[in-house]
């Protein structure tokens, strides 16, 4: 399987040889790094215009006469690649030496999966913390309390980060929403796999998530431990809270993403719907039960429709 790489770069002159030394350092070679320079005022375009001087059958550069924005840019890179397995990548990160070869190791394994992310060491001045992207954002395989990734995805925020993301190259032109900047790129394509349940994971940390001040995307500390609260406080309420929860979140939805992925999301939060609302009723008694059942049916409560 042939790779493309898609880098989005503004003003990345401090890291990005770094990032790009270890993509060319991988076991298994890539093929064609693309990259798009949302008008770097630094000496970013210096540093790509040498990469590409020494390697231009690899490395694509394309500089931006204006600046198009996070998200506008990187659907540009990503329309721009053309081979089959597409990686996501950012300017100020590190990619551990086996992680392409792990990647389309599983995309060979898993034909029915379109797209798969992996968890990330963080490394905060200079320094890799103890916990992993995914222990920070509460997202842990082996102890999901039976939430599927799924779950995450559309209760919790974003699971699927851009720099630990690879998909299937569908050979159509990407069109993302850049109205909201709570999802962003990476966001998107996540929800657009797991919608239709072609979203995989692999529990390995295949690179390095940096944290620092001028990143231009980024989860910081302080809203990962709110992740964490929101997570703990779903999980430990009861089945009419998290009743509620799924109405709230079926609203949020509603005009986020293209027609399809929303019309799968509201099907996956109808199903979870349903099955909480027999665990509710099933604790009642049969007066309440009764009631309540006339009560939510009178009321439309808890009725999720696309």
């Amino acid at each position: 399987m042939k790779t493309s790489i898609a880098i989005c770069t503004y003003n990345g002159e401090k890291f990005i040889k770094e990032q790009l030394d270890s993509i060319l350092e991988q076991t298994v070679q890539v093929d064609e790094i693309i990259v798009c320079d949302d008008h770097s005022t630094d000496q970013t375009q210096e540093i790509l215009a040498e990469y590409h001087s020494k390697l231009p059958e690899v490395f694509k550069i394309h500089y931006n006469e204006k600046p198009l924005g996070v998200i506008k840019n990187f659907e540009k890179a990503v329309n721009l690649c053309q081979n089959e397995i597409i990686f996501l990548c950012d300017q100020d990160d590190l990619w551990k030496p086996n992680k392409v070869e792990t990647v389309l190791c599983y995309f060979k394994n898993n034909p029915d999966k379109e797209a798969v992310f992996h968890d990330l060491e963080l490394l905060e001045n200079d320094n890799i913390l103890k916990s992993s992207n995914w222990e920070s954002i509460y997202f842990l395989p082996e102890n999901t309390d039976g939430i599927s990734v799924q779950h995450y995805l559309f209760l919790f925020g974003n699971i699927a980060t851009g720099a630990s993301f690879a998909f299937r190259n569908p050979k159509k032109k990407w069109n993302f929403n850049a109205s909201s900047v709570l999802l962003l790129h990476d966001y998107q394509l996540a929800m657009h796999f797991a919608a239709a349940n072609t979203l995989g994971f692999v529990d390995e940390k295949l690179g390095v998530y940096r944290l620092h001040d001028n990143q231009q995307v980024g989860t910081d500390q302080n809203n990962r431990q709110k992740r964490k609260e929101i997570y703990d406080t779903f999980v430990n309420s009861s089945n009419l809270e998290k009743l509620k929860y799924y109405e709230a979140k079926s609203k949020y939805w509603k005009g986020k993403l293209n027609p399809d992925d929303e019309k799968n999301i509201i099907k996956f939060i109808e199903r979870e719907t349903d099955i909480l609302k027999r665990k509710h009723l099933q604790s009642l008694t049969l007066i309440e039960r009764n009631y309540t059942s006339f009560y939510w049916a009178l009321t439309n409560k808890f009725q999720i429709k696309t």
